[in-house]
């Protein structure tokens, strides 16, 4: 039983990934495992339900990568590396969701508490940071590079498919490392500042 809903929930990623969100439906799902649409039905009522399972297994990952605390700069930038890969491996719903958003009142309710946490998470990973010396910054500025960071992790998939898609994967992340490496660069102490360095110069040109 829950390996077929962790197939279900696995092919729906495929086809959002694929063909976007609009591609995602419980009779496409049904065809493609080789299930009744009633069985696929059982264990997601409606599509909603499923972007839902989608949105919580995306989240629960989420949650592991934020809970580590990295200890120094190549740390923080190298846990961006991964949660950006892991945001790729979602980028089907990571694309949708502010259409998502407008359209279920159900998403929105998840999503307000969601991104609370996140925020409160990435604030205390900029903490932690600063607890070692990599960064020296007020509380009010470590709020303002979570307000940059959570812009570059909303959004940067989309930009990526407009400006980079002819680099791989592994440069284009390595772009938005440097970005977010940007975003820190007020608040840099001589400790972190060759770290710094290094992941500045990935960023690329158009």
């Amino acid at each position: 039983m829950k390996d077929t809903r962790a197939n279900i929930l696995a092919q729906a990623l495929a086809l959002a990934n694929a063909n976007g969100i609009s591609g995602v439906s419980l009779r496409a799902i049904a065809k493609e495992l080789g299930l009744s649409p009633g069985n696929v039905s059982y264990h997601f009522r409606r599509k909603e339900d499923l972007i839902l399972g989608l949105m919580e297994s995306h989240s629960s990952k989420n949650r592991e990568y934020l809970a580590t605390k990295p200890e120094s700069l190549a740390g923080f930038l190298q846990l961006f590396g991964a949660l950006f890969r892991q945001q790729h491996r979602f980028r089907g719903l990571v694309i949708a969701l502010p259409d998502l958003l407008e359209t279920y009142e159900s998403m929105r309710v998840h999503y307000r508490g969601v991104e609370k946490q996140r925020r409160q998470g990435l604030f205390d990973l900029l903490e932690e940071l600063r607890s070692h010396e990599e960064i020296a910054a007020r509380d009010e500025e470590l709020w303002r590079v979570v307000s940059h960071i959570t812009l570059i992790a909303r959004f940067w998939i989309a930009e990526a498919r407009v400006s980079y898609k002819n680099h791989s994967i592994d440069r284009v992340i390595g772009h938005y490392q440097a970005l977010l490496a940007d975003c820190l660069t007020p608040y840099i102490t001589d400790q972190a500042a060759s770290t710094h360095r290094e992941y500045s110069g990935r960023w690329l040109a158009v």
